[in-house]
């Protein structure tokens, strides 16, 4: 982002710390940042907004924004850099483990959308494992705050990255069986479709970072129950095309929904997203058991009073 406008609360006389543009830093050495900034910038300009340090690779900028929202995002991404180059020697060390893992490298390539190579996928369980260990309470406010929660953290971070991969391991391994089972199946190009959607949507590009572990935990069992749903589908062809025209409606609200955010955050709205996954649990696999009731009547009445608000 470029520099901010002042904000309405700045151009009405309320204080703001002063600060210079540019300047960048690897350890924490800003204070403690104000709710609003002015930044002067190399030509003299003042700008004044809402402060967040900028992750810049190797190091990060304070920087202002004129929406609080975006220099909250922004903000937390510079926090968690600060993270990861103070973990720089344990985060390489884990790096080297997984690239050596050439089974897990091949079966991260076969995910919807190629995520990539092991690199990206080291890359994703680093920025995943250092949220878990060092922001799940919340961002630090000043370099007292920050090298306590790195002293709490650090021991934990290897085991918590070692955690997720064992998770991911085991997701993997059933996307693989899903995928098998999907190529019995191509004379049901309906279901297929579906099914395929759904994956897309479970491993969008950076699924690994951007869920929370507690999400990521039930990939497993949603992808069982894929599994359950096309060892029936054979057999059932026509219960399938009905419980899918039973959940279709939602799932199209649902859509426009997502369409209509714009890749924009709606914590409300994240949430039901998960709750259409344990739908699928519900209608096509049961005996797998979901963690709460669903059904097609009662998540529509949970989008109804959400989109009333």
């Amino acid at each position: 982002a470029g520099p901010a406008a002042p904000p309405a609360a700045a151009k009405a006389g309320a204080p703001a710390s002063r600060g210079t543009a540019g300047r960048t830093a690897t350890t924490w050495s800003f204070g403690e940042l104000p709710e609003l900034l002015e930044l002067e910038s190399p030509k003299g300009e003042v700008i004044v907004g809402f402060p967040a340090l900028v992750d810049r690779g190797e190091a990060v900028e304070l920087a202002v924004f004129d929406e609080p929202g975006l220099a909250a995002r922004r903000h937390r991404e510079g926090v968690r850099r600060l993270f990861m180059l103070a973990m720089a020697e344990p985060i390489r060390f884990f790096e080297r483990e997984v690239k050596k893992n050439n089974r897990l490298e091949l079966l991260f390539t076969t995910l919807p959308g190629n995520q990539g190579s092991a690199g990206s996928l080291a890359a994703q369980v680093v920025v995943a494992a250092i949220d878990r260990s060092f922001l799940a309470e919340g961002l630090p406010s000043d370099a007292d705050s920050f090298a306590a929660r790195l002293a709490q953290g650090r021991p934990r971070f290897t085991l918590t990255a070692q955690e997720i991969l064992r998770l991911l391991q085991a997701i993997l391994e059933e996307h693989a069986g899903v995928r098998r089972k999907l190529g019995t199946v191509r004379d049901q190009a309906e279901a297929v479709a579906d099914i395929e959607r759904q994956l897309h949507e479970l491993f969008a590009p950076g699924f690994i970072s951007a869920t929370a572990f507690e999400n990521l935990a039930s990939f497993p069992r949603y992808l069982k129950a894929i599994v359950m749903r096309l060892d029936k589908l054979r057999e059932q062809p026509q219960r399938d095309r009905a419980l899918m025209a039973e959940m279709q409606p939602l799932l199209g609200r649902w859509q426009r929904r997502q369409r209509a955010l714009k890749g924009t955050a709606d914590e409300g709205f994240e949430s039901f997203r998960w709750l259409l996954q344990e739908l699928r649990v519900s209608l096509f696999a049961q005996t797998l058991r979901t963690p709460m009731p669903v059904s097609v009547k009662r998540l529509t009445k949970i989008l109804d009073q959400k989109e009333a608000q």
